[in-house]
């Protein structure tokens, strides 16, 4: 059982991916590498893992860690890519093969009010999904 965080859009995005790396340990025993920061790559995950979230047409898997500097690249990603009056969607969900369950809940907010209270609950969240708009 694994979480993942996606971005889903109703037009394409680039792809942003980090090339510094950083290593993160998880326990004692488990150390986890990925890139730095906030990186966006293709969803390779299966439709059927998500079919309890009603995304947007085109997603992406997006590697956050939960810091300032993270948040600060998200937001400046999303103010450089959409236009306004578009929304994305940010997922917080789990992959583990279960059965369906029913759609994770859903917060509502614009770029300006995506702070660090609102960017944590895709970290503190079982499984939710905020809602951005661009204004």
């Amino acid at each position: 059982m694994s979480f993942v965080h996606i971005l889903a859009a109703d037009v394409p995005l680039p792809l942003c991916d980090h090339n510094s790396m950083r290593t993160i340990a998880v326990s004692d025993q488990i150390f986890v590498t990925g890139p730095s920061g906030f990186s966006l790559r293709p969803c390779t995950y299966y439709p059927h893992e998500m079919a309890h979230c009603h995304t947007k047409v085109f997603q992406y898997a997006m590697w956050l860690e939960e810091d300032e500097r993270t948040l600060a690249d998200l937001r400046r990603y999303l103010r450089s890519h959409l236009s306004p009056g578009s929304s994305v969607e940010l997922w917080h969900i789990w992959l583990d093969g279960a059965p369906l369950r029913p759609a994770p809940p859903r917060y509502h907010g614009t770029l300006a009010e995506l702070d660090e209270a609102a960017f944590s609950q895709l970290f503190e969240n079982s499984e939710c999904c905020l809602t951005v708009k661009i204004l």
